[in-house]
């Protein structure tokens, strides 16, 4: 079963609006600050120790920042996936951002977010108010960021962005072209997805008016990245659009940024992604196999259990070879390095 995180929980928690005027009105002035905004951001902070009571310490210190930044209450919150409690920042009934926090498979680490609302409320000085406040805690990677550029007067639409990606417009300077897929909706507006989000990076376009208001003629550019084999710097909230730019040549034409920046991606060793899986399943379901060796069942009848009719490679896997992992785990001859067999 695949893994979502805190950030996925959240996006698929908010729910479409019927009246968009007032954002229209609020997206259409906010261009005057940029072609390019931050609609999502989010980050991890590791707190100076595990024990409870200074995470929390951590926790509320961050909330406190990021009040201060968009304005609003904080108030508690239930906690997600693995993270036992939350704080959010409201501004009445609206989520502007959200700081989790807890847990004891967290190891001390708080996980901070601020959703689209957040961004929309707030001027441009909230993106370098941001970036300070990330340095100071010595923060130097994003954990995702998405990126946005909306066209009103017909810079880019569902057809012409179709188009580009047929001319090879979305082909990144390394690599090979991204898969796509598209949603035809003509009641609630289409939208075309290039790239995959489990691979750290995805371009979506889609009929934003129509979304919002069923009326045609707001078309919204998103390029969201994930810390997946790619480091995203910190640096990015000083230059959006450059990052926007460098991407692939639709969103530069779009972007229209003298600079282009690129997000450098990292080749992720298979020792290191095997050990990455083991910790997830440890924590996901380590407790159960715990309870099962509890109850007197054996080690190979609960791998045979769990493993029954499963066949291939897990997701994160899939780039590399079965006779690589073969040989991660020990059981050929490595090559060269450490496996995790000697380790």
């Amino acid at each position: 079963m695949s893994k979502k995180s805190v950030d996925d929980v959240w996006e698929d928690s908010e729910h479409l609006e019927t009246d968009g005027e007032e954002l229209w009105l609020k997206c259409k002035t906010r261009q005057s600050q940029g072609l390019i905004f931050i609609d999502w951001l989010s980050w991890s902070v590791r707190s100076p120790s595990q024990d409870a009571v200074v995470v929390e310490c951590t926790a509320r210190r961050l909330a406190g920042q990021l009040q201060e930044i968009l304005g609003g209450d904080v108030s508690e919150g239930k906690g997600f996936l693995y993270y036992e409690r939350s704080l959010r920042i409201m501004s009445g009934d609206v989520l502007l951002g959200s700081v989790f926090y807890g847990g004891s498979s967290q190891a001390g680490w708080v996980h901070c977010q601020i959703v689209g609302a957040g961004w929309a409320s707030a001027d441009d000085s909230a993106r370098l108010m941001v970036h300070d406040l990330l340095v100071e805690w010595g923060v130097d990677r994003l954990s995702r960021v998405d990126l946005t550029r909306d066209c009103f007067q017909g810079e880019a639409d569902f057809d012409s962005m179709t188009r580009a990606y047929e001319a090879g417009e979305f082909r990144p300077s390394r690599g090979v072209m991204p898969s796509t897929w598209a949603v035809v909706d003509r009641h609630r507006g289409s939208t075309r997805y290039v790239g995959r989000r489990e691979n750290g990076k995805m371009i979506r376009g889609y009929e934003k008016g129509m979304q919002l208001a069923r009326v045609p003629g707001w078309f919204r550019v998103e390029l969201e990245l994930r810390n997946i084999r790619r480091k995203i710097p910190v640096s990015l909230l000083l230059d959006p659009a450059a990052f926007f730019a460098g991407a692939c040549k639709f969103c530069a034409d779009l972007a229209d940024s003298a600079r282009t920046e690129r997000v450098v991606t990292t080749r992720t060793s298979v020792e290191v992604s095997l050990s990455h899986l083991l910790d997830y399943q440890r924590i996901a379901y380590g407790r159960v196999v715990q309870v099962l060796l509890d109850a007197g069942a054996t080690a190979e009848a609960i791998v045979r259990r769990l493993t029954v009719g499963v066949t291939g490679l897990p997701r994160r896997l899939r780039v590399c070879s079965r006779e690589q992992v073969l040989r991660a785990v020990g059981q050929t001859p490595p090559t060269s390095g450490l496996t995790l067999a000697s380790r």
